[in-house]
């Protein structure tokens, strides 16, 4: 059964937008099993005073909406030594948040939620909001660039001691001014354990940065940021999926043409069918539950209209 949640809800500004915190939609809650479909506008105060419109999925608010607006954020959390998570909504999050109590506990307490993949982005436009695709994996470069001038120390940990060693290397290379504090590839479990907590908490701390990007891949790298955001002060944890192992070479990114037309998807489909068929079938499902409460919407517009006029 699909629930349509049309009302606007209008709430207190906030002091700027880019440091707000828990992006929930109050009017979405979260359940678990995905009884409803869960996609609205959220109305909300500007800091000048305007009416904002923003995207929300699943409970969870978009509130990064282009990409510069993304790297300027991490900018300004690492120039005030805030804590902060950035997380890159997608249909696979959106699965998952359906059924995962704490990845969805992870998302309530996230501080930036962008929106990764063309779909989300097309539900967006759809409904108004003119938001941009922006992702973990294309996030760490124009990061590094940013934070260069700033002669940041930044932490990786994930993916391989391999793919560790290769991608910082080049990003030092493309932007001398930033300092790799350090880099950590462990094995983390779906949920990480609490000793596995504490040795990222360590190295973290021992690295002594302010920003770390988090490289395991949804939902392990959500999860392991929300934890050490907890106990780790003044560092943000970026999640990047993948990122660096398509700056190390490790892996294949589609190619560009594929990623402006949407079809990313299809790429990494046939690199690894196995792996990705399964997600994908599952993110159809929900993707047609979102594109049929759209148009339901549509129709009831429609219908309202009409009966405006009888």
């Amino acid at each position: 059964m699909i629930s349509l949640n049309l009302s606007p809800v209008v709430q207190p500004s906030t002091s700027t937008f880019i440091r707000s915190s828990a992006p929930i939609c109050s009017q979405a809650p979260l359940t678990p099993l995905g009884v409803r479909t869960r996609m609205t506008i959220l109305q909300k105060h500007g800091g000048s005073g305007g009416i904002k419109d923003r995207f929300c999925l699943e409970g969870i608010e978009v509130n990064i909406e282009t990409f510069q607006q993304a790297v300027a954020a991490v900018k300004d959390g690492y120039i005030r030594r805030n804590s902060f998570t950035f997380f890159t909504l997608n249909l696979d999050h959106c699965v998952k948040l359906r059924t995962d109590l704490l990845f969805q506990t992870a998302y309530r307490h996230a501080t930036f939620v962008s929106a990764d993949g063309a779909p989300l982005v097309w539900l967006a436009r759809s409904l108004g909001c003119t938001i941009e695709r922006v992702t973990g994996a294309d996030l760490v470069e124009p990061v590094c660039s940013a934070l260069a001038s700033e002669g940041a120390r930044v932490g990786f940990i994930g993916s391989t001691e391999v793919a560790l060693r290769t991608a910082t290397q080049l990003l030092v290379e493309r932007f001398p001014g930033i300092t790799v504090a350090g880099c950590f590839a462990p094995q983390i479990d779906n949920p990480p354990s609490p000793t596995q907590i504490a040795l990222c908490k360590d190295a973290v701390r021992e690295m002594r940065c302010s920003v770390c990007f988090l490289a395991f891949g949804a939902p392990k790298q959500e999860l392991l940021a929300h934890a050490l955001t907890a106990e780790v002060e003044g560092c943000g944890f970026l999640c990047v999926g993948a990122a660096l192992d398509f700056i190390s070479g490790q892996q294949v990114r589609a190619p560009l043409i594929l990623r402006a037309s949407g079809l990313e998807w299809l790429w990494r489909l046939t690199q690894h069918p196995v792996r990705l068929a399964f997600r994908y079938l599952r993110c159809a499902v929900i993707f047609s539950q979102y594109a049929l409460a759209r148009l339901a919407m549509t129709r009831l517009a429609d219908w309202r209209r009409y009966a405006g006029r009888v």
